[in-house]
């Protein structure tokens, strides 16, 4: 699904500044706007041709007559500029586009092996779908980096994209003493291609304009895979909905966990959000975000993933730190809800302070059942078993402190498989699976590049020097940054192939800091007589 502002075109030079907001919408409609109006009063009539036993009752049928007219205005906005924007799209795209998008394909999942399967067969039918794209992605580096060498040598040790190779280079080197060194060579290579697809990408984009794009990409490709869930729901509601109890969304056909629904929703939401609530100085179509925004919260909503929802929480925290615009709608959201319930308190049509935090922390509240997701209080407290994995994870790395048990393969093989546990594929957890995989060797550099992405990101949002798309660019950054983070302690978002977040969020950091050290090292101006200027 094209999502953001790839798919956003900027208000044209001339054009006055009212044409940005509302009334430049309505204008830009034209007679169309009173015609989708009247077409969904239509629909509104519509509702009572319904036979009465299908037929909404009370505030529902209310709460449609108010909103449709709307929603369906909102709805054909916000496509009109995502169609837009493909078009758009259609003449920027090169040679990144098509590498980022076989990364994507080359992890995407159509069949579930447990560990006594992956050593017995290494490659079968659906292993080649993953190994071909891969192929081509390495076979075109090579050709079209073959005269490029010393630029793509250069990129790939430099700062935040050198930390990231420092740890492929470890893990490769895990090899020699892995549990299972076949395994650990072929996903510390598959790694180490990613991280080169992002080398290579800043090794030739040189602006914040143009690795926006490769940013938008990552959102694009991220949201035409949650859309094509969504069909598969439609197409198999009982394999992606009904397979588990309480019913989550999951991906069929490819398979698709319900978190990794969850990490897609949190992030588009997010960016959707820092879009509506920009920086001074940025300008973003509404009506688009507005739908990926909803259609991103729908997502986590769906797939009832507890950890994309705190993720989600806390980027919305981090982005409101930074963002004048949404610090202003806490605020204001804020008031408006104490003053609603001091005023329902006040005429006896609210609970007392009491009742309401009773009511929210009963254990038959619809907060609670939603986040119990029908878990026992075992299961709730054993973070779905991820203690258990933990805990014999720490067992195994007490005896190997020094060197791990091999990257990748230490926690399937050396951890899981032993432990009953042959068909989870990790160790839900990037720091454990580092630490059994390559002991601190590899954790160190692993967060190196994670901190320092959130070292620099927050340095440059707060850059008032910067200009508007620097410092926008940043704060969409920090918002997925956050989601991933909080993530990453209990699932695998920063070395799993394909990091793809963790990479667009650390090229953002990287690309930043590599400007302003070009910035500080350039000659000073000198004037006719010799004095600097400035």
């Amino acid at each position: 699904m094209p999502t953001v502002s790839e798919l956003e075109y900027p208000r044209q030079a001339g054009q006055p500044a009212a044409e940005a907001g509302v009334v430049g919408w309505l204008r830009g409609l034209g007679w169309k706007f009173p015609f989708f109006v009247a077409f969904g009063f239509l629909c509104i009539l519509g509702i009572y041709a319904i036979p009465p036993s299908m037929r909404l009752n009370g505030w529902e049928d209310s709460a449609v007559i108010l909103l449709g007219p709307a929603l369906l205005v909102l709805l054909f906005l916000g496509l009109y500029q995502g169609w837009q924007g493909v078009r758009e799209l259609r003449h920027d795209l090169t040679w990144w586009h098509g590498l980022w998008f076989l990364i994507l394909v080359s992890s995407l999942v159509f069949r579930i092996r447990d560990a006594a399967d992956a050593q017995s067969v290494p490659i079968d039918g659906y292993a080649a779908l993953r190994l071909g794209p891969e192929a081509i992605v390495g076979l075109f580096l090579l050709v079209y980096f073959r005269r490029k060498g010393g630029a793509l040598q250069k990129s790939f040790f430099q700062g935040l994209t050198g930390a990231l190779s420092a740890y492929g280079l470890i893990c490769l080197l895990s090899t020699a003493w892995s549990v299972k060194g076949s395994w650990t060579a072929y996903k510390s290579v598959e790694f180490m291609l990613d991280v080169s697809v992002l080398v290579a990408v800043l090794a030739t984009i040189d602006t914040v304009e143009a690795y926006k794009k490769f940013f938008d990409w990552t959102l694009i490709l991220c949201g035409v895979e949650l859309l094509w869930t969504w069909v598969g729901a439609v197409i198999w509601p009982e394999e992606a909905l009904y397979s588990t109890y309480p019913p989550r969304l999951t991906g069929v056909f490819p398979i698709q966990s319900a978190n990794a629904i969850g990490a897609s929703g949190a992030v588009l939401s997010i960016v959707a959000l820092c879009r509506l609530l920009p920086l001074d100085g940025s300008k973003f179509k509404r009506s688009w975000n507005v739908l990926i925004f909803l259609f991103g919260v729908a997502s986590m909503l769906a797939c009832k993933t507890r950890a994309s929802l705190a993720g989600f929480a806390v980027a919305l925290m981090v982005v409101t730190l930074f963002s004048r615009k949404a610090k202003m709608l806490a605020l204001v959201g804020a008031g408006l809800l104490v003053t609603g319930y001091a005023v329902g308190v006040l005429v006896n049509v609210a609970p007392q302070p009491d009742e309401l935090w009773a009511k929210v922390a009963n254990p038959s509240s619809e907060v609670v059942t939603f986040l119990e997701r029908g878990q026992s209080e075992e299961q709730l407290e054993s973070l779905s078993e991820r203690t258990e994995w933990w805990r014999l994870a720490w067992e195994l790395f007490v005896l190997h402190p020094m060197t791990g048990l091999g990257a990748y393969a230490g926690g399937k093989f050396g951890v899981l498989s032993k432990g009953g546990y042959g068909e989870t594929p990790q160790l839900h957890s990037d720091y454990l699976e580092t630490l059994v995989g390559t002991s601190f060797w590899g954790l160190i550099p692993l967060l190196i590049a994670l901190f320092g992405s959130w070292w620099l990101l927050i340095r440059y949002v707060r850059d008032r020097s910067l200009m508007p798309l620097d410092r926008q660019l940043a704060l969409e950054a920090i918002g997925v940054l956050a989601v991933i983070t909080v993530r990453s302690a209990v699932n695998v978002e920063l070395i799993w192939h394909a990091p793809q977040f963790f990479l667009a969020v650390l090229g953002c950091a990287e690309l930043l800091r590599r400007r302003a050290k070009a910035a500080r090292m350039a000659p000073v101006p000198v004037g006719i007589a010799g004095t600097r200027v400035g």
